[in-house]
């Protein structure tokens, strides 16, 4: 279980998988530096923004960061039970499809390389 905020709720994965849209998780992984974190945030943000209609964005962070602003939905991953699940040590992202597959994973974040198969996908 991980915590999503806004409203501090406890939820599944499962639960933010239903639907027709793909997932986006943006992990923070380690780093928990503020610099780190506004690039998960830009990150994030250019994905809602072009694809938001297709696609729900979380940031999946390891530790709390009140110093931060988040346009799109935060996981609150405290005892790091997604970042395990997912082999996210560093800073990655995996777009997971409607069917519940991975269709995209960058184990060091490449917004070039996921926007280049988002295009391929969502002519």
């Amino acid at each position: 279980m991980v915590t999503m905020y806004p409203g501090g709720r406890y939820t599944r994965l499962f639960e933010l998988f239903r639907g027709t849209k793909f997932t986006l998780l943006v992990f923070s992984g380690s780093n928990i530096s503020s610099e780190c974190n506004q690039n998960l945030a830009r990150i994030g943000k250019i994905i809602q923004s072009k694809y938001g209609q297709y696609i729900t964005v979380y940031l999946v962070l390891a530790f709390e960061t009140p110093q931060v602003s988040f346009e799109c939905s935060t996981l609150l991953d405290y005892k790091k039970s997604l970042h395990h699940k997912y082999k996210a040590r560093s800073n990655c992202l995996y777009l997971v499809r409607p069917d519940g597959y991975v269709g995209f994973k960058s184990q060091l974040i490449n917004t070039e390389y996921l926007q280049e198969y988002l295009s391929k996908i969502f002519i």
